[in-house]
């Protein structure tokens, strides 16, 4: 079968399942995660079903704090590392098995690194570099080499005086840059982690348009309605962040009551309470500093902050009451 879009000719393609994964994940960017599973729980019980599904998951965990579908994430994609172990295993025979694995591992190690696993999350993100490496001519492989390359060469970034240490990121950014656009289902999520690259490194206007253009389409996606926040807040445009936060902040105040603990962490709440709080700190509004301060540090609060990323966590924790 011919692929419909040359452009796409060393990423991913499921032929026959091309139009379900293509309508589930346009169902995540949306926000209808009962919707995308939906979808793709009709698809027969195959790599890809397993793969699409778990991405469905952490990404419902990612914007609901739904730690249910996290873990049920982790399950799917660890079945697909399981089937390498008997060579009757139908999953197997799947020609885009090898990349399903290598993909798969990375996921976990991600899962790993936010559940606290950070010597399991280093040791799953080797191995699915070295399940990748032999598919670098994919796109999506090339891509995962790429992010972990770039940020083994972060890591080293300290050292790179000493002997046969290399420490250049750039070239795994030429890289990533360079698959994104090859992948026909991953693209939209590959992005996601050059954009935070962008906002680590200061480059905040190289990653405010490519956020305003997913927006454009998706205008109810609350995760990239928070990293626009994020990205303005860094490129001096306090208003438009603040106005974003208070938005972001009642919406998930509102699910908090259709999503309740425990079974869901209100990690995008506090997540726009941080983010209020340093915006009251660059804003000098020292009333509602007090404020945002008293509920992130709530007893209430206390086992749900260390999901939340580290970096916020610091820079709110600096902040004085």
């Amino acid at each position: 079968m011919v692929r419909p879009d040359s452009s796409f000719a060393s990423g991913l393609y499921e032929p026959a399942h091309d139009s379900a994964i293509l309508r589930g994940l346009d169902q995540v960017y949306r926000g209808e995660y009962a919707a995308a599973d939906s979808i793709l729980s009709r698809l027969p019980d195959c790599p890809a079903r397993a793969y699409f599904r778990g991405l469905v998951g952490i990404n419902r965990f990612g914007d609901l704090g739904d730690t249910a579908a996290l873990f049920a994430a982790a399950r799917l994609w660890e079945g697909l590392d399981r089937a390498s172990d008997s060579s009757a295993s139908l999953f197997r025979r799947d020609a885009n098995y090898p990349l399903y694995r290598g993909l798969s591992e990375l996921q976990l190690s991600y899962v790993a690194s936010i559940t606290g696993g950070r010597i399991r999350a280093a040791r799953l993100g080797r191995k699915a570099v070295g399940l990748l490496a032999p598919l670098s001519d994919r796109a999506e492989a090339a891509a995962a080499i790429a992010l972990y390359d770039y940020y083994k060469a972060a890591l080293l970034r300290g050292v790179a005086w000493l002997p046969f240490i290399s420490a250049d990121r750039e070239a795994p950014l030429r890289q990533l840059e360079a698959a994104i656009p090859k992948s026909r289902y991953l693209k939209e999520i590959l992005r996601t982690s050059l954009l935070w690259i962008h906002y680590d490194a200061a480059r905040y206007q190289a990653g405010i348009q490519p956020i305003q253009a997913f927006l454009a389409r998706y205008p109810g996606n609350r995760p990239y309605r928070q990293m626009l926040a994020d990205f303005r807040f860094r490129n001096g445009d306090l208003d438009s962040a603040r106005r974003l936060q208070e938005d972001l902040l009642a919406e998930y105040r509102g699910l908090s009551r259709i999503y309740p603990q425990p079974g869901y962490l209100p990690l995008g709440y506090l997540g726009a309470v941080g983010n209020l709080a340093k915006l009251d700190a660059s804003q000098r509004r020292p009333d509602s500093l007090r404020t945002h301060l008293e509920i992130w540090h709530s007893p209430r609060n206390g086992g749900i902050i260390k999901w939340l990323p580290a970096s916020l966590v610091r820079e709110v924790d600096s902040l004085k009451k």
